[in-house]
């Protein structure tokens, strides 16, 4: 493993790895509130931020999968590891070296929607899903078949996968047979779940 030392006023040298060096990552753990809101994005790095309770809509807060108990995954880091030499300004091979680990953060959290351990959604995303099918319900104007096959498309709106394209398409036909009233209260619920590409798609957002 090859490092190449830079010595700095602050008598810390920097250090590059060679390509071979793989840096380590790692999450910290959110905590959100079971109707999606973010009470803390890291609660190990800043504990003083853990809640019993959501101050913008009440709902409990969890840091673990309800299901499995996997930790939700929070901001992003890298680990970064300088080495000091003593207060020397002066290096040789021979001088021993004090190392400093320190973890910057590279990505901020993001809500996520299912665990990444066991699969199932997490409550707010059973929320989300249970209140566009009551829309869905309420829609007399569609039949049976129209509602089923509508909310079939919600798993695969909020998500990326090979389906939702798929279902993004045929949300745009059935959309547009709802009365004014549920196209407003559907596109409410939805639309800030919904990434640019699945908007563009059900002509929500222009391209």
């Amino acid at each position: 493993l090859a490092f190449l030392f830079y010595i700095s006023p602050s008598s810390i040298i920097d250090v590059e790895r060679s390509e071979s060096f793989m840096p380590n990552y790692h999450y910290g753990n959110a905590q959100i509130c079971k109707k999606g809101h973010i009470i803390s994005s890291d609660i190990v790095k800043y504990p003083t931020e853990k809640k019993s309770y959501c101050p913008k809509c009440g709902a409990s807060t969890i840091a673990q999968c309800p299901h499995c108990q996997a930790l939700i995954q929070g901001d992003y880091y890298v680990e970064e590891v300088a080495f000091s030499t003593c207060g020397s300004f002066e290096y040789d091979d021979s001088m021993p070296l004090k190392s400093h680990t320190s973890y910057k953060k590279i990505r901020s959290v993001e809500i996520p929607s299912y665990c990444n351990k066991c699969g199932m959604p997490f409550p707010w995303t059973e929320d989300l899903l249970n209140a566009a099918d009551k829309i869905i319900e309420l829609s007399d104007e569609l039949s049976n078949e129209q509602r089923e096959q509508l909310k079939a498309c919600f798993p695969n709106l909020i998500n990326n996968t090979m389906e939702s394209n798929v279902s993004a398409l045929r949300f745009s036909k059935i959309f547009p047979l709802l009365n004014p009233l549920a196209q407003s209260a559907l596109k409410n619920l939805l639309i800030e779940y919904l990434s640019a590409t699945i908007l563009t798609l059900i002509g929500w957002k222009s391209s």
